[in-house]
C-alpha cells in the first residue's frame, strides 16, 4: 500500500503546475435540485451527516424542505429509481441532461443518446416521469428562491475550488493518454455530496461532431477560519482521479474480458 501512495503522490506532483488550459468551476442549480431530492429520499451518496456535510447548509436544507419529504418526486426516487441504480454518481448524470430555463426544466436535445450506458440505470419512461415530477417539486417547494438565497455560499465555494483547479495542468491528460480531439472539461460542486466525489460523462453533438463532456463533481467542502475550504492534500488527488475515469474506463472496458480474472485476484485482498 505504501508503494501505491508513493505512485499517487508522484502523479499529483507531475500534474500540479501552472495550468495551460482553463477549467472553470461551477455550482449548478440543476445539480443542487437533484441533490436535494436525492437527499430527501435518503439515496446513498446524498445522506451524509454533519461530519461530512457543512452543518449550516444541511440544517437549511432539512428545515426548508421538511414539508416535502413525501413529495411525489421524492417518493418516486425512493421507490422506483433508487432500487435500480439511482445513487452515488448517477443522480448527477441525470442532472447534467437537463437545464432550468426561466423556471422550466428543459431536456438537452444535443446529447448523444445512451452514452456511457446511461439507460441501463434508468429507463427512458422513468426518466421522463422523473423530470415531470422534478418540475412539480421545483415549483411546489419554491426551490429557485432557496437556491437564490444561497448564491453567496455557492459563489464562495466556486472561488475556493477554483484556486485548487488552477493548480492542475489539464494538458497532462492528452500528453499521457493521447489527445481527445473534441473534449469539454468541467468541475462542478455540490455541498450535499459531502465526502463523495464523482466522474460524469456525456457526449453532445456540435455541428455534426461529437464532443465528449468530462465532468468532475466535487463535494468535500469544509470551513477553515470561517471561510469555505478545500484542502489541497485531498482535493487535488480527487480531481485528478475523477478526470482519469474518462480515459481509464474506456481502456478498462476494451480489455476487461482478458484481464478480469487477474484484476479481481489483485483487487480483492486490497
Amino acid at each position: 500500500m505504501k508503494r501505491t501512495y508513493t505512485i499517487l503522490a508522484l502523479l499529483v506532483m507531475t500534474m500540479v503546475s501552472l495550468a495551460k488550459e482553463k477549467v472553470n468551476v461551477k455550482y449548478l442549480e440543476e445539480m443542487e435540485l437533484v441533490s436535494v431530492v436525492a437527499h430527501l429520499a435518503d439515496v446513498p451518496g446524498y445522506n451524509w451527516d454533519k461530519q461530512y456535510v457543512l452543518g449550516e447548509y444541511l440544517n437549511d436544507v432539512d428545515s426548508c424542505f421538511a414539508p416535502y419529504k413525501r413529495h411525489p418526486a421524492v417518493e418516486f426516487v425512493r421507490k422506483k429509481l433508487e432500487p435500480h441504480g439511482f445513487s452515488w454518481d448517477f443522480p448527477m448524470a441525470v442532472a447534467r441532461r437537463f437545464s432550468i430555463v426561466n423556471g422550466k426544466i428543459v431536456y438537452k436535445k444535443d446529447l448523444v443518446a445512451g452514452y456511457s450506458d446511461y439507460y441501463k440505470r434508468i429507463s427512458k419512461a422513468n426518466e421522463k416521469k422523473f423530470l415531470a415530477l422534478l418540475q412539480k417539486f421545483y415549483t411546489d417547494s419554491r426551490f429557485q428562491k432557496f437556491y437564490n438565497n444561497h448564491l453567496p455560499l455557492y459563489k464562495e465555494c466556486e472561488e475556493a475550488m477554483q484556486t485548487m483547479v488552477d493548480k492542475i495542468d489539464f494538458g497532462w491528460y492528452d500528453r499521457f493518454f493521447g489527445p481527445k480531439q473534441y473534449c469539454e472539461q468541467n468541475v462542478f460542486l455540490g455541498i450535499l455530496i459531502g465526502g463523495a466525489n464523482y466522474a460524469v460523462h456525456n457526449k453532445k453533438s456540435v455541428k455534426g461532431m461529437d464532443v465528449e463532456i468530462v465532468d468532475a463533481v466535487m463535494g468535500c467542502c469544509s470551513r477553515k477560519d470561517g471561510r469555505i475550504y478545500y484542502g489541497p492534500e485531498y482535493t487535488l488527488p480527487i480531481i485528478i482521479h475523477e478526470f482519469n475515469h474518462s480515459y481509464c474506463n474506456p481502456l478498462n472496458e476494451e480489455v476487461w474480458e482478458k484481464i478480469s480474472d487477474k484484476a479481481t485476484e489483485l483487487y480483492t485482498p486490497n
